[in-house]
């Protein structure tokens, strides 16, 4: 199979009326998706959409996974865009399809959709057939990387990798079962799920907040729920505040971050469910994955070793380190991609030799788990003691008074850094008393010595925290 479209149009024609987009308001089953798709597709194409060339899309859920499929009909690289970046202009984009302008991005190759837009694509006729790529090795999709350093990369997909992430994946799993993703089509774990659905012929439900997602939860009477934990988070409180009860759901699968105690209660408390924790990455896919029953069975466990991955711990000179020593982390496997886009710096720094280089250290178990230490580019050194600042985040997180926090070195002029916290408090908070906590419970080298009181922690769309941006807004709010 050389595009995605070969599956939608089976789909079409083998379960025509099988739901294959839902939204709270409305769905489409796939004989519709399919028509629709072809017609968008004409559309843009008429407007002088070529093969080849790199399209960023900023749309609502729905249509952005129907614009998405349109240019794969046309076998486009396509690209989701959060709205509020810049376009980067080193990946040379061609069109951007969105709601509004983006200032940064030329007016003449934008196309702006709205009602009258898609109405009028209504009226297209669709004889013209779909393309196939030139081959498995085409890109046709660019996942942005997380970006928490502050130098967010272009992951490119072939169809070749989109396909065997989808069979990866769905291997790595425990057995599936048709269910809910959270997550947006930004991000590695939406597009496969919305590609998944395809591929598999399942429903793929798509919302943009808690409510709506809690609300598909019920209707579908999903037991299966997956999400990064900061959306988990969302729904949680959600649930909670509107007393909400799902007895539907059975499973919950989470990745892109490690789980904290005080979520792990919640969503155990609220909901009967066993819990995943995923942990990959948007280069390399699915790494390990592991089942969380308590809190000693979270804290820095990232998993068991997947059978489509390979593992190894490296020292400094990417020599292999024997079993139980703490080292660099890199992986293989048969979905990763090979490169950066357009970046070929950033490549030779993440790919070598075969093995990708996520960015992490951990220590690898006679057992085949995978027991993270820190990230490599965030890890604290004050005065020669190296220090992972997530350890100080999942202690803010479940101290009273404090709804969201991350911890990060802060810069000084001695060039000896500050370890400084971002926190979000109730009113009346007593510092004071974190203070004297911290230092009891990480002594006066690990605790913050400088602490910011702001309306929000910057994060990515995965809920990772964005310790970059947190030192270079660290001159504001100072407590």
């Amino acid at each position: 199979m050389l595009n995605l479209i070969d599956a939608l149009e089976f789909r079409a024609r083998s379960q025509p009326n099988v739901i294959a987009l839902q939204d709270v308001d409305s769905s489409l089953n796939y004989a519709q998706l399919y028509l629709l798709v072809k017609k968008i597709a004409k559309k843009i194409s008429s407007i002088g959409v070529k093969p080849g060339q790199l399209a960023f899309t900023y749309l609502p859920p729905k249509v952005d996974w129907i614009f998405t499929l349109a240019l794969f009909h046309e076998t486009c690289i396509t690209c989701s865009h959060d709205g509020i970046s810049p376009v980067d202009e080193t990946l040379e984009v061609d069109w951007l399809i969105s709601i509004k302008p983006i200032p940064t991005f030329p007016p003449d190759r934008t196309i702006l959709i709205d009602d009258d837009w898609l109405a009028q694509a209504q009226t297209q006729t669709t004889e013209n057939n779909y393309l196939s790529y030139e081959s498995q090795d085409s890109v046709c999709r660019l996942i942005m990387t997380s970006g928490t350093t502050g130098h967010a990369k272009a992951a490119p997909y072939t169809m070749g990798v989109l396909l065997r992430r989808l069979d990866s994946l769905h291997g790595s799993w425990p057995s599936g079962q048709d269910e809910i993703c959270m997550m947006s089509l930004q991000t590695t774990g939406g597009l496969v799920s919305a590609a998944g659905a395809v591929r598999y012929g399942r429903t793929y439900y798509c919302a943009s907040n808690a409510k709506d997602f809690t609300q598909l939860l019920i209707k579908s009477r999903s037991g299966s729920l997956y999400g990064s934990p900061m959306q988990l988070a969302s729904l949680a409180n959600y649930c909670k505040s509107n007393e909400v009860k799902l007895p539907c759901l059975k499973q919950i699968r989470t990745a892109g971050g490690m789980i904290s105690e005080a979520l792990l209660a919640s969503l155990k408390s609220q909901f009967d469910v066993v819990i995943f924790n995923l942990y990959g990455s948007t280069e390399a896919g699915a790494i390990c994955v592991n089942s969380i029953k308590r809190k000693n069975n979270i804290e820095r466990l990232a998993g068991f070793v997947v059978l489509d991955a390979k593992v190894e711990l490296v020292d400094d000179s990417n020599e292999p380190l024997e079993i139980g020593q703490e080292g660099i982390v890199r992986v293989k496997t048969s979905s990763m991609v090979s490169e950066y886009y357009k970046n070929s710096k950033a490549s030779h720094h993440s790919f070598r030799g075969g093995w990708f280089y996520p960015g992490d250290r951990g220590v690898l178990t006679e057992k085949g788990a995978l027991i993270l230490s820190g990230r490599e580019s965030e890890l604290i050194n004050r005065g020669g003691v190296k220090f992972d600042p997530a350890v100080i985040d999942e202690y803010l997180l479940c101290y009273p008074g404090i709804r969201d926090a991350a911890a990060f070195a802060r810069d000084t002029e001695s060039g000896i850094p500050d370890v400084a916290a971002a926190i979000v408090t109730v009113d009346g908070f007593d510092l004071n008393a974190l203070k004297q906590k911290l230092i009891e419970q990480f002594g006066n080298i690990k605790s913050p010595s400088v602490f910011f009181s702001v309306k929000e922690i910057p994060r990515n769309q995965m809920g990772k925290v964005n310790r970059k941006m947190l030192n270079e807004r660290a001159s504001a709010a100072v407590t």
